[in-house]
């Protein structure tokens, strides 16, 4: 991106594993204990899609994902899965990129065909936020300056880490296996 003068952006999918593919199997829930409108409590529903939670609903989300983009004339990198680029139909250039990891995906690119590109991709997908330039991806905070030059850090994600206190007596029992509290904390 910065070599080739390319804004950065990215994106996250609202409840995307509700929007994958269907399911394979029959499978039943009861409601919510909060209930939903105009479903009686002890009504039974058939899943269609993923849900979170479900072994298989990152794998139903990551298939309709996947078509989406191809449809839209992204390419996946057989090298790098969820990584895919976007080619000049005419020069086979690249000149857009994109990487989705689960439900969030950083781009980046130029040119009319990118932006309709890009613009169609959007439409696929129910975006919940957009960033272009400065945003957090995967616990690192992105930022690409008006050179696009871009900095990237990890303050916010180090300075959220809780401090483990080990008290000094247990210190002195490395080899001892942990204890039940140990293992919740």
């Amino acid at each position: 991106a910065v070599r080739r003068k390319w804004t950065i952006g990215s994106f996250d999918v609202s409840t995307a594993y509700l929007r994958g593919d269907k399911q394979d199997r029959e499978l039943y829930c009861r409601p919510p204990k909060d209930g939903l409108p105009g479903v009686p409590a002890e009504a039974l529903l058939k899943v269609n899609t993923g849900v979170y939670g479900l072994r298989n609903a990152p794998r139903l989300w990551y298939l309709k994902a996947d078509r989406e983009l191809k449809e839209c004339g992204w390419e996946e990198l057989a090298t790098a899965r969820s990584t895919y680029v976007l080619r000049d139909p005419h020069t086979g250039q690249v000149v857009g990129m994109l990487l989705m990891y689960v439900d969030d995906a950083c781009f980046a690119g130029s040119g009319p065909q990118y932006e309709t590109i890009l613009n169609k991709t959007l439409d696929r997908f129910n975006i919940g936020k957009r960033f272009i330039n400065e945003f957090d991806f995967l616990g690192r905070h992105v930022k690409q300056f008006d050179d696009f030059h871009i900095e990237i850090d990890m303050d916010k994600y180090i300075a959220a880490i809780e401090k483990v206190v080990i008290p000094a007596a247990r210190r002195h029992q490395p080899a001892s296996p942990l204890t039940p509290l140990e293992l919740h904390n």
